[in-house]
């Protein structure tokens, strides 16, 4: 991978939407996530916050599957790219901004559960493997699980 290399967790802030470029018709979904920090405060009173959006676009399969499983709210870990936007408003003024081009992503399994479907080759649609859904072992209150 070249260029900036930048992964973020945070939650998704609305539904990822879904889009196709006019011509090819490549799917590509939108969707930002908020990243929030906090830290103690210097006065030793409340903690002091800070929240980042990050704009992320995804090409493909993966935006096809982003939008298939993910919602608003969802916390996710993002991988991706920095990738820098510029154009030219309809009054002529240059306008830049910053957007993670997205290579991969996926829940944060401290606060979600997750059920992998595998695709086949090629494929942009999850597929039956055959496996049933794993057993959880089970175990007592007084016994340790490993």
């Amino acid at each position: 991978m070249n260029g900036n290399s930048l992964v973020v967790v945070g939650n998704l802030t609305r539904d990822p939407e879904l889009k196709f470029v006019k011509g090819s018709g490549q799917a590509f979904a939108r969707f930002s996530v908020a990243d929030n920090y906090s830290w103690p405060s210097k006065s030793g009173g409340d903690r002091e916050s800070k929240v980042s959006y990050i704009d992320c676009i995804a090409w493909g399969a993966i935006a096809e599957n982003i939008v298939e499983t993910l919602t608003k709210g969802d916390r996710v870990i993002v991988y991706g790219r920095i990738d820098q936007q510029n154009w030219e408003t309809e009054d002529g003024e240059r306008r830049t901004k910053l957007e993670l081009d997205v290579d991969a992503i996926g829940p944060e399994l401290r606060f979600a559960t997750a059920n992998v479907s595998k695709m086949s080759s090629g494929d942009s649609r999850p597929r039956n493997s055959g496996r049933s859904e794993p057993s959880r072992p089970k175990y007592s209150d007084d016994e340790e699980p490993f």
